[in-house]
């Protein structure tokens, strides 16, 4: 860090920005005078005594006008007086400060292409994920892509989820950036569409190749967007692995598999979605079967019944095994090594075959890939107490698939919804379903 004259520092025309709140910059400067500037602005050495902005440039106006009311403010416990700035030159960033300071004042300019956005956005969640800070248990605390899409959204000035949107979009499309007509495209929501059917494209030729069919559907994109426009009264169980609400995205290097927001918040709202319009979508006579953690199922239960679902007193049992299992507190050195189901019924359809409530002998998934996945065998077993060949069956968090997997066992009509591009893409290939991919995050 050095100190130049506020002078020696300009802005070429090409980046800078074209909005200025008057109540986010008044923030700023109220934050700069109460706590101090926390980080300098980014320069690039232009000449003698001259030096070309990079990044900061909101930073850059609010200690102008202090300057010009000969007000002083701080920066690491360093008095900093009116006329001067704290600045970074670029050559000393990291990588990672790099792409960020690039992101920071690139990302607003007008002739910024998408292609070049979502290769920033992109290359900044990788940065981001490469570079995890170490935590107290010596693992790396990786980001979720909730944490990145906040920063980026601070950085923007968009809302935390519209950049988790464009975050994933960006992500996905990167993948097919080699294609020509995904990298022609006018948007980077027409190159998601495109980049998708492409994939659809290619599974249909896989099926073409003669294997195995069943007539299942996914929809890609938010529980809350697409369960609604499902037809109601159409399904005879709905099987669920819904977020828990426990933080499972923030667990240390672990969380970052986790690409969805675990929050309390958001976990009730997403079931009691489910709940609600599943009610509608099930036939006069269905099941509900809901994986959830124990500190909700009372509450899921209780809001299950005020629904108009009739639910099970006490939860189903998946023991998995004294050999598997979460440690949540290593020095407590014991591992958690079950699962609750919520388990309901509309109207009164009966169990087609008798079942215990604690299910045994089926081993949770090795080499998963997704962190939350349940294996296909534990759904088929549930669901052939519930449903006959050729009923319709609904999982509205459908992650990598194991829906469709166990319906193609018992020859079930399977119906997912995931919001994770990635995932879905996986689900889609499992005993080849039909995939329906809809262009909304």
């Amino acid at each position: 860090m050095i100190l130049t004259a506020i002078t020696s520092v300009f802005i070429p025309e090409n980046r800078q920005r074209k909005e200025f709140p008057p109540a986010k910059m008044k923030e700023l400067e109220q934050s700069i005078l109460s706590f101090g500037l926390l980080h300098p602005i980014v320069c690039r050495k232009h000449d003698e005594g001259r030096y070309e902005l990079v990044a900061g440039e909101r930073r850059l106006k609010v200690i102008t006008k202090l300057a010009e009311e000969k007000m002083v403010f701080y920066h690491d416990g360093m008095e900093v007086i009116p006329g001067v700035i704290p600045i970074t030159l670029l050559a000393d960033l990291s990588p990672l400060e790099l792409e960020e300071a690039q992101l920071d004042e690139n990302i607003r300019r007008l002739d910024l292409t998408w292609q070049e956005r979502a290769a920033a956005i992109n290359k900044i969640a990788e940065l981001r994920r490469a570079n995890a800070s170490v935590g107290d248990d010596g693992k790396p605390e990786v980001p979720n892509k909730q944490q990145i899409a906040e920063e980026i959204a601070e950085s923007t000035g968009t809302t935390p989820e519209a950049a988790r949107a464009e975050l994933m979009r960006a992500e996905f499309v990167s993948k097919h950036m080699n294609d020509p007509k995904v990298a022609a495209a006018r948007s980077l929501k027409e190159a998601y569409s495109i980049a998708s059917r492409q994939t659809e494209a290619l599974f249909a030729e896989q099926l073409h190749a003669g294997a195995e069919f069943s007539e299942h559907t996914i929809l890609i994109g938010s529980v809350f967007d697409h369960i609604k426009g499902l037809t109601p009264g159409s399904i005879d169980c709905i099987m669920t692995d819904p977020p828990y609400g426990m933080g499972a995205d923030s667990f240390g290097d672990a969380g970052p598999q986790h690409q969805y927001l675990d929050t309390a918040e958001n976990a009730l709202a997403i079931a009691a979605c489910i709940m609600e319009e599943g009610y509608a979508l099930c036939k006069d006579q269905a099941h509900l079967y809901m994986f959830c953690d124990p500190d909700f199922f009372v509450t899921l239960r209780k809001l299950c019944k005020g629904l108009g679902w009739t639910p099970w007193r006490t939860p189903l049992i998946w023991d998995k095994g004294g050999a598997s299992g979460h440690n949540p507190i290593p020095s407590q050195s014991i591992r958690r090594s079950y699962e609750f189901i919520l388990y309901a019924y509309k109207g009164d359809r009966p169990g087609i075959t008798f079942m215990s409530d604690v299910i045994r002998g089926i081993a949770p998934v090795a080499n998963a890939s997704h962190p939350a996945e349940k294996p296909a065998e534990l759904y088929a077993r549930l669901l052939s107490r519930s449903v006959r060949a050729g009923d319709a069956i609904l999982d509205p968090c459908c992650g990598v698939g194991p829906i469709f997997e166990a319906a193609t066992m018992l020859k079930l009509k399977a119906t997912g919804i995931e919001l994770d591009p990635d995932f879905a893409r996986i689900a889609s290939a499992r005993r080849f379903p039909k995939v329906t991919d809809v262009d909304s995050l």
